[in-house]
């Protein structure tokens, strides 16, 4: 959950983004929970305080960076999902975003 629907009750459409970001993180860890030790009230918390999900081992410095734009507080400097999208595209077009191979054989 992004800080405006915590702190607020808000969703806008950044706030998909927030989630987007989430989403590269759960497919980079190979479906790991995102926050699964916490309380509600801890994760709120550390969200809130600015702290974010750590980098998967397995992932692509470069995808890290994506998921830490993806959770920038203020809606204002998020991307847009065509930044994003352009983002992505240039970076598969360069070392990938991901290393599907070395995914795939850690499973």
């Amino acid at each position: 959950m992004p800080p405006e629907f915590l702190k607020r009750g808000e969703f806008y459409f950044k706030s998909d983004v927030w989630s987007f970001g989430v989403l590269l993180w759960e497919v980079c860890s190979h479906g790991e929970c995102p926050y699964k030790d916490l309380t509600i009230q801890k994760f709120m918390g550390k969200v809130n305080s600015g702290e974010r999900l750590e980098k998967p081992a397995k992932c692509s410095y470069e995808a890290y960076r994506v998921m830490r734009k993806c959770w920038e507080s203020g809606l204002s400097v998020r991307p847009s999902a065509r930044q994003l999208t352009e983002e992505i595209e240039a970076l598969e077009n360069g070392e990938g975003l991901f290393n599907v191979g070395e995914m795939v054989s850690n499973l």
